[in-house]
C-alpha cells in the first residue's frame, strides 16, 4: 500500500525596507528591543543650493568681520545696559556698522535655523533641503517684514517721533547680531559632531528664546524712559509679541493645535 507524504514548508524570512528595519535610527532585534544607533543621513549638505548659500554666508562674514569686531563690544555692553544702546546710536560711525553687520546677519541666520532644523512643520518636512531653506528664510523674512508694518502702521505718534523710541526700535540690530554668532557656533558643532546634533536644537531654541526675552526686557526699558510704562507695555505687544507669536505657530503648527486641544480637556477637569 503507497505512502503519501505530504511536506509542507513555511516561509519565516520576511525582508523589510530600510525604512521599516532601522527604527528612528534604531536596529530592532527579534524580540522588540532595540540595539544601538544608526546615524540617519544628513541630507541637508546634498543640496547645492545650501552650498551656494553657505558660502555667501563666509564670504560675506569675512568681509564684515572688521566691523564686527568693532561693534561687538558695544553690543554686549548693551545687552547689560540699556543706556549703552542710546551711545550706540549717538554715535553715526557706530550706528552705522551695526546696521551693516545686522544686514548680514539675517542671512547667516536663515542658513543656520535651516542647517540645524529649527522648523517643523508638515508642510516643510517633506520638501527638498534646498527648497526647505528657501521657506525657512522666506519665514524669517516675512516675520521681519509684518514687524515692521506693524510698527509703521502703529498709531501712537509719540513714540515714533521720540528719538529714544527710534533707538529702542533699531535695538533689535543688536540682538540679531548676537543672534547670529550664537547660532552660527551651534551650527558648527552640529556640523563637526553628530553626537551633539540634539545638544545643539535644544540649545539654538532656549538661546534664542532668552535672547528674545533680553531684548524684549531692554526695549521695555528704553522705551518707559521716554513713553512711560503703559505705552511701551501695548508697543511690545503689538510690535514684538503679536509678529513672534504668529512666527511660532507657523514653525510648530501641528504641536500648538495639540497644545490649543487640550485646553478645554484641563478645564472640564477643573
Amino acid at each position: 500500500m503507497p505512502i503519501s507524504s505530504q511536506i509542507t514548508s513555511v516561509d519565516t524570512l520576511q525582508v523589510k525596507s530600510a525604512t521599516e528595519a532601522f527604527v528612528q535610527g534604531y536596529l530592532p532585534t527579534h524580540d522588540g528591543t532595540l540595539l544601538g544607533t544608526v546615524a540617519s543621513p544628513d541630507l541637508w549638505g546634498t543640496s547645492p543650493l545650501n552650498w551656494g548659500l553657505m558660502a555667501l554666508c563666509i564670504i560675506f562674514i569675512l568681509l564684515f568681520f572688521r566691523r564686527f569686531i568693532s561693534i561687538f563690544p558695544h553690543i554686549s555692553r548693551g545687552m547689560i545696559r540699556w543706556k549703552e544702546v542710546l551711545t550706540i546710536e549717538n554715535n553715526m560711525r557706530l550706528s552705522r556698522e551695526r546696521d551693516s553687520v545686522a544686514a548680514v546677519a539675517v542671512p547667516v541666520i536663515c542658513v543656520c535655523v535651516s542647517r540645524l532644523d529649527l522648523f517643523h512643520a508638515s508642510y516643510i518636512d517633506p520638501a527638498e533641503p534646498g527648497t526647505k531653506t528657501l521657506i525657512v528664510s522666506g519665514m524669517i523674512l516675512g516675520f521681519l517684514l509684518v514687524r515692521g508694518m506693524i510698527s509703521l502702521m502703529l498709531p501712537a505718534r509719540k513714540l515714533r517721533s521720540s528719538e529714544t523710541a527710534r533707538a529702542a526700535g533699531r535695538t533689535a540690530y543688536n540682538f540679531i547680531i548676537v543672534l547670529s554668532v550664537v547660532l552660527l557656533a551651534l551650527t558648527v558643532v552640529h556640523s563637526l559632531s553628530r553626537g551633539c546634533a540634539v545638544f545643539s536644537v535644544k540649545a539654538a531654541l532656549i538661546s534664542s528664546g532668552v535672547l528674545w526675552g533680553l531684548f524684549l526686557l531692554r526695549k521695555y526699558q528704553i522705551m518707559a524712559s521716554d513713553a512711560g510704562h503703559f505705552a511701551a507695555f501695548l508697543y511690545l505687544c503689538a510690535v514684538e509679541i503679536l509678529p513672534a507669536a504668529m512666527l511660532v505657530v507657523s514653525m510648530f503648527p501641528e504641536a500648538v493645535r495639540e497644545l490649543v486641544g487640550m485646553i478645554p480637556t484641563a478645564i472640564t477637569r477643573s
